[in-house]
């Protein structure tokens, strides 16, 4: 349980940085995709033992979690995930149009649905990000 405390400090730090790039951006502006509807979710997914990776059923759902992952990147759903490298726990950014789809996703997912991983779910904004912007919402359309 120790462990864990590092990954809230991570997220409290996460959550500072995001507050503050939104401050920064001013209160008018808000993301293309915020425009279009898209809300943006921080899955922190995290194994629920040390051991996990010496257990013999592991590789096979970790190959099906990767494999899961592809499949919302290329829906579109995921737009990061990976390891962080200084503790045993992964990073997923989701862009849905609600919570309850978010939580689809990572409930979904097979290390989560075998209860090897253990996950938070936090919405966050995102008004900077990588990679061509959404189109822009129309009014009237």
């Amino acid at each position: 349980m120790a462990r864990f405390a590092g990954p809230r400090l991570f997220v409290a730090f996460l959550f500072a940085l995001l507050a503050a790039l939104t401050f920064s951006a001013g209160a008018g502006s808000q993301s293309q995709s915020s425009l279009a509807g898209k809300r943006h979710f921080l899955a922190l997914l995290q194994p629920v033992s040390p051991e996990l990776m010496q257990d013999p059923k592991t590789p096979p759902l970790l190959r099906q979690h990767l494999e899961y992952l592809q499949t919302q990147f290329a829906a579109g759903t995921l737009l990061l995930a990976g390891p962080r490298v200084d503790t045993v726990y992964g990073i997923v950014i989701l862009e849905t149009a609600t919570r309850e789809e978010a939580q689809r996703i990572v409930e979904n997912d097979p290390m989560v649905r075998n209860a090897l991983f253990r996950t938070e779910l936090h919405e966050v904004r995102l008004p900077f990000r990588c990679g061509p912007p959404a189109p822009a919402a129309r009014p009237g359309v």
